[in-house]
């Protein structure tokens, strides 16, 4: 009621006047929210809007009351007056940051005021009369709707402070006396004055009990909005506390990856170390070779075996082992093509088992003798050459990076041998051209020393023949001179 006679007066106002339009509704929401911040707490803003509310709901409500008391009651005119103003300084102590004098001003001043204003007009020794006890109820509310259970003590204090002015009704009568016309307690009592006061009592009543509709309205809808926002945002961290996830799953196995490589590097250049340092001694290479592989892998036992002979002849021999039965394996000759292990050489790509038979091979241990569970089968090769296989046993399977590190350690030892082999070759091509060499000096050697026994010779026979036609000439000599005499 009292707000759109409000609306009604700005909308004269913005006529008559001449004034900006203002729009009654943002003009309430403008007065509800002054003195509410950012900064501020929701639960803060929420009481200063609480507060604006009241004061300006009993601000409107003093209004008609300063009319009727300047008409009936000249003398009390002021107390609506200062009820309007303290509405206006509620107001104020919100705007200038003071939540709490502005609910002093809202649960105890108002009341004072009213109690005040109807001790005056109740005739002494009376009862209170109907339609102040009515509006009295209203004051009831204040601190209801700016405190809660939070704030216990101010809202159990304005709380009995409201029942208070009720009780002392009596007291407070005579203590403040004036000498109301009878027509106008009979207006109070059962006149339009009455139903003005129980109207208001009603229309505050419902009005009150609307903000607080609104109150709970909004709070549930922000409740709605803020589970609506934290459920976003739960979703949002369980994606991102999924993608944190990936990302460490990814991190991990880039880390495996990476310690895999660094693992594989580690081995090559020890074994590499390894093959530069015997690749002059073959046995004590091979030896040294499959005892570190097996160690380095992690596998039980393993084998080391070279192609030996030429084409059709061509046969896998046992160089080297490490936690093989030796007295088994000792003489150990395979033909390329049989068994796994030939297969491999032919085929030219690993073999690797996980289903061993019972009787292929044993893992000798300090237990005794148990099949292996897996089996891996590297040949040595290089440029599409196999020089040999290598045969590792484990009661572990072998991680794929472990079976691309023995093929790789397996290039390596190809390589080397075919080096080796290349050099021995040379040196025995070598050794073989300069035996020819000193063949080659020595029966030039001899030649020469034919070539001096023929010069002699033939020198000497031209010796002789020289004194043969020597002779013979001496002999024709004397023959002419003989025949002369």
């Amino acid at each position: 009621m009292y707000f759109f006679a409000f609306k009604r007066i700005v909308q004269i106002s913005n006529k008559w006047l001449f004034l900006p339009k203002l729009h009654t509704k943002s003009m309430a929401n403008s007065i509800i929210n002054i003195g509410v911040k950012e900064e501020n707490t929701e639960y803060l803003n929420e009481k200063i809007r609480a507060t604006n509310f009241l004061c300006l709901f009993y601000g409107l409500l003093s209004l008609p009351f300063i009319a009727i008391a300047y008409l009936f009651i000249p003398g009390l005119t002021y107390l609506p007056i200062v009820f309007f103003v303290a509405s206006l300084f509620g107001e104020f102590f919100n705007y200038v940051s003071l939540p709490g004098m502005a609910g002093f001003i809202g649960c105890f001043v108002f009341i004072a005021l009213y109690a005040v204003f109807s001790a005056y007009i109740t005739p002494n020794n009376g009862p209170l009369l109907a339609s102040f006890t009515a509006l009295h109820v209203l004051f009831l509310l204040p601190p209801w709707l700016l405190f809660d259970l939070q704030e216990k003590r101010s809202l159990f204090g304005y709380s009995l402070f409201s029942i208070l002015t009720i009780v002392l009704m009596p007291v407070l009568n005579n203590w403040f006396t004036y000498d109301a016309t009878s027509d106008v307690i009979e207006l109070f009592k059962q006149g339009w004055l009455f139903y003005l006061c129980l109207g208001s009592a009603v229309i505050s009543m419902s009005g009150a009990l609307l903000f607080l509709e609104y109150t709970t309205f909004n709070t549930g809808k922000k409740n709605d909005q803020l589970i609506n926002e934290m459920s976003e945002k739960a979703s949002q961290i369980e994606q991102n506390e999924k993608r944190l996830n990936d990302y460490i799953k990814e991190i991990e196995a880039a880390k495996k990856d990476s310690e895999k490589r660094q693992w594989s590097a580690h081995g090559l250049a020890m074994f590499a170390d390894i093959l530069r340092t015997h690749h002059s001694d073959s046995q004590k290479m091979f030896d040294s070779i499959v005892s570190n592989l097996v160690k380095y892998i992690g596998a039980n036992q393993g084998a080391l075996f070279l192609i030996e002979g030429e084409n059709e002849d061509r046969s896998l021999q046992l160089v080297a082992t490490y936690a093989y039965d030796r007295k088994k394996y000792i003489q150990k000759t395979i033909a390329v093509g049989e068994g796994v292990l030939g297969q491999a050489v032919l085929e030219k790509s690993p073999v690797y088992m996980t289903a061993v038979p019972q009787q292929y091979i044993q893992i000798t241990s300090g237990l005794g003798d148990a099949p292996p569970r897996s089996l891996l089968v590297s040949p040595l090769l290089v440029n599409e050459e196999v020089f040999g296989v290598i045969e590792l046993a484990s009661f572990q399977n072998f991680e794929p990076h472990v079976q691309e590190f023995v093929g790789r350690i397996g290039e390596s030892i190809a390589s080397t041998i075919s080096t080796v082999r290349v050099s021995e070759k040379t040196k025995t091509l070598l050794e073989e051209l300069q035996q020819q060499t000193e063949e080659m000096k020595s029966q030039e050697e001899e030649m020469r020393q034919n070539m001096e026994e023929l010069v002699a010779t033939q020198e000497e026979m031209q010796r002789k023949e020289q004194e043969y036609l020597q002779r013979i000439a001496e002999l024709e000599q004397g023959h002419l001179t003989q025949s002369y005499n």
